[in-house]
């Protein structure tokens, strides 16, 4: 990868992170946006020390998404 597409790449997480913690983006938007798996934006999150928004119908939402794979 180039250093400019690094710069890019860091420049839309960057802006993810912002509009996650200002919740414009959900979590799952946030991803999307900065192109990473949920896992990958959450380890971006704690090494920012951003805390992590996920609310009770986020949560909901997540079971009733796992209940219905079954």
């Amino acid at each position: 990868m180039t250093s400019s597409a690094q710069s890019r790449r860091e420049l839309v997480l960057l802006a993810a992170i912002e509009l996650y913690r200002e919740g414009k983006l959900s979590l799952e938007k946030a991803t999307e946006f900065a192109g990473l798996s949920v896992r990958e934006f959450l380890y971006e999150l704690r090494k920012r020390d951003v805390p992590i928004n996920y609310t009770l119908e986020e949560a909901r939402e997540d079971i009733k998404l796992i209940l219905d794979s079954f």
